[in-house]
């Protein structure tokens, strides 16, 4: 990028238009007309393209990006030898995977969230609780614990966040369920309790 916006430009279209053995048999006209810019500017390119570069990390050719055909094949005509082209192509493809993997993770985190939403409603659907829904009627279970589990006796804040932390959020928001229904001397305990059985059958804490 330091040589410039158009020799950048012609050196990505090279990578793109050589063939399998990373050539290129375009005269500076053909490509010009190919990529659609000026041939002076073109040529202006190619000529900084085929320089030694002292500073580039390959020491193949000097550091040159491009190296004119019959300056390495005598009498074998027009085009250039693209220098490293592979390894250009296989950093373009790491970005694009893990461009491709961040995608899919935030697309994940939605569904899941926007599906804890879904099973928590389905779950309330015949308990009174005084929790605003999203658009999609969905409630967020994280507000629904920091709701309703605090309205039980005895419980803070800090418990629930241990709760949460140390079990999963469907398994506290069953406790809590549950710990309502019983209405229990001493909620901790039963919630607790509620919890470990959950954790020993994964069924009973299933919603």
């Amino acid at each position: 990028m330091a040589e410039g916006y158009e020799v950048t430009y012609v050196f990505m279209s090279m990578i793109s238009l050589a063939d399998d053995d990373d050539c290129l048999k375009f005269t500076a006209s053909t490509l010009a007309t190919r990529i659609f810019m000026p041939l002076d500017k073109v040529e202006h390119a190619l000529d900084r393209l085929s320089k030694p570069d002292p500073e580039s990390e390959s020491k193949e050719f000097e550091g040159r990006r491009i190296v004119a055909i019959k300056d390495i094949i005598p009498d074998q005509g027009r085009g250039w030898f693209v220098v490293n082209r592979e390894k250009y192509i296989e950093v373009a493809q790491k970005k694009r995977r893990k461009q491709k993997m961040r995608d899919l993770m935030r697309e994940r985190r939605s569904i899941d969230s926007a599906n804890k939403g879904r099973v928590v409603s389905k779950v309330l659907a015949h308990i009174d609780v005084d929790i605003d829904k999203n658009a999609d009627g969905a409630i967020d279970p994280k507000e629904f614990i920091w709701t309703e589990g605090l309205k039980l006796t005895g419980i803070t804040r800090s418990f629930l966040g241990k709760l949460c932390k140390d079990f999963n959020e469907p398994s506290v928001i069953q406790a809590i369920l549950r710990t309502k229904e019983h209405a229990p001397a001493e909620p901790k305990s039963f919630m607790l309790g509620c919890l470990r059985e959950a954790a020993i059958d994964p069924a009973e804490g299933a919603i």
